[in-house]
């Protein structure tokens, strides 16, 4: 499938400490309130952009991403989706869920989202990276909206990005997805900057996190949260059980430049929404060039990557199934896609713990 990360806006309500796209952001109001006249000037050049991109898919995805995404006004959105909808194009969102009101609940609905809500544990101490520009925490008005989507059977998942401040906290997100019923990704957050280290767990302490997190599942007899309601988890335990088994994320895949391109509100192309605004992974301007230049400039740096993974993973068991991880994790921490992702070492001692568990069961 052919993935479209769109940033409808580079703007964003929100000021998290650790986004990896803060950058990016435009965060003055006069910006923001201008996101949706900008959006509805390139209306037309967004959906000439994606005709091209998405001209021999058969099967079409498109993710609205940012920035914050629903900054744009719902009554454009619609008329946008509906375009969407005609082309047999999938739909999913990766927000905040500051902005999510009864309107948008509609359109999630209409035109059946993917939808993605960024909340880090249970509480505004773990939550407290993600804030306002004023310094307010995010949580309790993602909390009241996430109630909203449960009360209208709206399907989603919670993304966590867990770093120091969730060390010890393995029971209380145990507890939260558990009482409420959450599915969500758990992942660590990767330092991309010298201000961000004293913000991020060690190799050792995510591995000693999501370990003790296992345990308290594998100890339950309940089991209170399925295996599914955490994708790490289940893809965790799955490998275990399954020797062939293979995670499908876009981050284990040789061919994730290919699967996955972000565009954005000028047209710009970039290889994704992790590397947008990064020159050496900018594709050019779909108003200027062919996609027969782009899918060329893409086949040169998948097989760039691809060269060099192989000769540092080549020799790994895991290698056919992981492919050295995402290219835009090892490049926030070596300015290069040249080296596998530093993920890798923390799945081998988590699912060196996992093996033992279930061995000595």
């Amino acid at each position: 499938m052919k993935t479209v990360i769109f940033r409808p806006t580079n703007s964003c309500n929100l000021a998290c400490t650790y986004c990896y796209d803060k950058n990016n952001h435009e965060l003055e109001s006069k910006v923001i309130n201008c996101a949706s006249k900008k959006f509805e000037k390139e209306f037309a050049n967004i959906l000439e952009s994606l005709d091209k991109i998405f001209r021999n898919e058969k099967r079409k995805q498109l993710i609205f991403h940012g920035g914050e995404p629903l900054l744009i006004k719902p009554d454009l959105l619609d008329r946008f989706c509906n375009e969407l909808q005609k082309r047999n194009i999938r739909i999913g969102i990766q927000t905040n869920g500051t902005l999510i009101t009864n309107d948008i609940i509609e359109i999630f609905k209409k035109y059946k989202f993917s939808v993605g809500i960024s909340l880090d544990g249970c509480n505004e101490k773990q939550n407290s990276k993600r804030i306002y520009s004023n310094g307010k925490n995010s949580f309790e008005t993602v909390i009241k909206n996430i109630k909203k989507l449960q009360d209208n059977k709206v399907k989603f998942g919670l993304i966590m990005s867990i770093g120091k401040q969730h060390s010890g906290c393995e029971k209380e997100i145990y507890d939260f997805i558990g009482n409420n019923n959450y599915s969500c990704n758990i992942r660590p957050v990767f330092a991309t900057d010298e201000f961000m280290i004293n913000d991020v767990m060690t190799e050792e302490e995510y591995i000693k996190f999501f370990n003790n997190l296992f345990d308290i599942w594998f100890n339950d007899k309940e089991k209170k949260v399925r295996t599914h309601q955490v994708n790490e988890l289940y893809t965790s335990l799955k490998k275990e059980i399954n020797s062939d088994y293979i995670d499908k994320l876009c981050s284990n895949s040789n061919n994730c430049f290919k699967n996955f391109i972000c565009l954005d509100i000028n047209s710009n192309l970039y290889s994704c929404n992790r590397l947008y605004g990064i020159d050496e992974f900018y594709y050019g301007n779909l108003k200027e060039i062919s996609m027969d230049e782009v899918e060329a400039k893409i086949k040169k740096i998948q097989n760039k990557r691809n060269r060099y993974i192989k000769k540092e993973c080549g020799d790994c068991k895991e290698y056919k199934k992981c492919y050295g991880g995402c290219p835009a994790e090892a490049y926030d921490l070596y300015k290069n896609i040249k080296h596998k992702a530093p993920i890798c070492n923390i799945k081998k001692e988590i699912s060196k713990h996992i093996k033992e568990e279930i061995e000595n069961c």
